[in-house]
């Protein structure tokens, strides 16, 4: 079941959650009560939406950095396909205040409820207009398989919450004047990690007098202390899901997830400064999944973190989102990627392929960062015991486990030691 608010938080009248089951084409529960057909679709008006006259506002201390406007100064922002929804907008039972930040395929919206705006505020995250009234539409498929990967995710084989996952607290279908539109309201999070790297090298540079434009930030992201916390952290995130996927408990068996630092979130009111007890993981909206006997899979996903064997269109395993942690970390630590694989090997326009690229342009990129990686090593910058993660990787086999707590060991002990990093297979 998803979790509902906690005995402190309103209940309110028909809120009740559902599992999806995509086999049933099931709808997410809405105050309406209605499900779309299992076997066409229908443009039944789910979760009307509507403006209100009046916002009531929180205080000024849950605002902190929103942004309230856009740059011409007007009190709307464009969702996804570019049209307006301005602020005040209802969706369901929630009000929405100001905008978190844009995805792929989707805007996040801080949304007060306006039944009671003394609850929690939470996110609201809107999905682009469903594209077609087809079952089939990539859109609704994709939206529904997030949810039940959050749902499913929500919790531990003993029925404890994760604390690696934003808790979910409804989902629906809004009509729009444009269409339909998925939506997910979720627990509030802090900021990403994409963010929080950012403005941290930039912090770091400016303290140390240096200009960005003459200079790269190498070292200049987290501090390692603070680092290897959050690797910790991370690694748990994905043995959790590792874990329930090889259980038997998501409704694929493939990944792989969208590992990068923006799809990483620090608890809410959680400093990019302080230690860290919580990291969340965000985004499962491209995790799909490929037959078994299927040994080509189309890339989906960013090249720059993407493993090697994504780019080079194969089957992936958890190994490959380890890989792509690697990538992350690094980083983190160095305040922005060594690498642009598009400007590296010269891409100006893509090609096609199922997500821009053609096969030859992603083995071209996957070389490219090769070269990068065995840059790095030369240069002896990057923190060794992020070397021996990587190297760690490498030495697996595609269906080989992954001993996570051999990994979380490791890095505890290079918190503690001085040395040379230990090799991956002794």
């Amino acid at each position: 079941m998803l979790r509902q608010y906690d005995e402190k938080r309103e209940q309110l009248p028909g809120s009740s959650l559902c599992h999806l089951d995509l086999t049933r084409r099931a709808c997410p529960a809405s105050t309406s009560g209605t499900a779309i057909s299992s076997q066409h679709w229908q443009p039944l008006q789910l979760v009307s939406m509507s403006h209100s006259s009046s916002l009531s506002c929180p205080g000024n201390e849950d605002w902190g950095d929103l942004e309230l406007s856009d740059s011409s100064g007007s009190r709307e922002f464009s969702l996804p396909d570019g049209r307006p929804l301005p602020f005040g907008a209802i969706v369901d039972r929630w009000r929405l205040v100001a905008k978190l930040g844009r995805g792929g395929f989707s805007f996040c919206y801080l949304a007060e409820n306006r039944h009671n705006n003394k609850l929690p505020l939470t996110a609201l995250k809107i999905g682009d207009v469903l594209s077609s009234q087809d079952q089939n539409d990539w859109s609704w498929i994709n939206f529904c398989q997030e949810i039940q990967m959050f749902t499913r995710l929500s919790s531990t084989a003993d029925g404890t919450p994760a604390s690696c996952i934003p808790q979910i607290y409804a989902s629906g279908i809004v009509e729009s004047a444009e269409g339909l539109r998925p939506w997910i309201c979720m627990e509030r999070l802090g900021e990403d990690l994409y963010c929080a790297t950012w403005y941290t090298a930039k912090e770091r540079h400016e303290l140390e007098g240096l200009d960005r434009k003459a200079a790269k930030w190498p070292g200049r992201g987290f501090p390692e202390p603070q680092l290897l916390q959050y690797a910790t952290l991370m690694l748990r995130a994905l043995q959790h899901v590792h874990k329930q996927q090889a259980a038997g408990q998501l409704s694929i068996k493939t990944l792989p997830l969208c590992v990068q630092p923006a799809n990483f979130c620090l608890p809410f009111k959680q400093t990019r400064a302080s230690t860290a007890s919580q990291i969340f993981l965000i985004d499962f909206g491209l995790s799909h999944d490929v037959p078994a006997k299927e040994s080509h899979q189309p890339f989906f996903g960013t090249p720059d973190y993407a493993s090697s064997a994504c780019l080079h269109e194969r089957q992936a395993f958890p190994k490959d989102d380890l890989e792509s942690l690697v990538y992350t970390l690094t980083e983190l630590w160095n305040g922005e990627l060594p690498w642009d694989l598009e400007a590296d090997i010269g891409i100006k326009n893509r090609g096609g392929g199922s997500n821009g690229w053609t096969p030859q342009q992603l083995l071209a990129m996957s070389s490219a960062r090769n070269c990068q990686w065995d840059q790095l090593l030369l240069q002896d910058s990057m923190p060794r015991w992020l070397l021996w993660l990587h190297r760690y990787i490498k030495s697996l086999r595609c269906s080989d486990p992954i001993s996570y707590e051999y990994c979380i060991m490791m890095l505890m002990a290079f918190q503690e030691l001085e040395g040379s990093p230990l090799d991956p297979e002794e």
